[in-house]
């Protein structure tokens, strides 16, 4: 699961649709960067509406520890989604946009399912630098601070705060990591982003089935 740690040494001094969504939608070409065999993230910077942006503000509010962890499959997933948030039209752009993220990674690994995760925190879930023993995840925050990682040229050396690199809300990314081929000890340093003010986060993640195995199989789950 996660796979190495990795302690920071200080230096002190898209458009979505209402409805009828494409599940053979093309995807954004800066994500076609992750196959590079010297890249471990790509990222699709991008600015979301007005209107998204107040659906997953209403989501958080009236969830903020939210909870959602299902294996997925394109054809029902617009579905399971109305059921678990309901159909009115502010969550509509949310849900949308969940579904349009997840068919853009499946089309990329030419898969029909993954693992699904939509949370809400208000702190750090995974506070140190670690890697993941994963192929591939996506990930996307709708509300609050994005993931913090450290450049690939910089690992194992003594960085300062102002190496660490964010993702902006509303930024999607494909990090890369173990569980790709011929990656072992490559994948990318990430973690939760760390902030000296309280904030509430909801993010998105979506994994390979078999990580979702993987975790269960092995019981890791309880300190996942």
């Amino acid at each position: 699961m996660l796979n190495k740690s990795y302690k920071l040494k200080e230096n002190r001094g898209l458009k979505t649709k209402k409805s009828n969504i494409d599940f053979n939608c093309d995807y954004p070409i800066q994500l076609t960067e992750i196959f590079k065999k010297n890249k471990n993230i790509a990222i699709w910077n991008r600015k979301l509406t007005n209107q998204l942006i107040k659906s997953g503000e209403s989501i958080i509010n009236t969830n903020p520890n939210l909870e959602f962890s299902k294996i997925v499959h394109t054809s029902s997933l617009e579905k399971i989604l109305l059921s678990e948030f309901g159909s009115n039209n502010k969550i509509k752009f949310f849900i949308d946009d969940v579904c349009i993220l997840v068919n853009y990674f499946c089309n990329l690994f030419k898969i029909e399912k993954v693992w699904l995760r939509l949370d809400g925190i208000n702190r750090p879930m995974c506070p140190n630098f670690h890697t993941d023993d994963v192929k591939c995840r996506m990930v996307t925050t709708y509300v609050g601070p994005g993931t913090q990682w450290i450049p690939k040229n910089l690992i194992n050396k003594n960085i300062k705060e102002s190496d660490i690199m964010q993702l902006n809300f509303g930024d999607v990314a494909l990090l890369k990591g173990e569980g790709w081929h011929n990656n072992r000890g490559n994948g990318i340093v990430h973690r939760s982003p760390h902030q000296n003010t309280k904030y509430n986060r909801l993010y998105m993640t979506v994994d390979f089935v078999d990580f979702y195995n993987y975790i269960y199989r092995n019981r890791l789950y309880k300190n996942f």
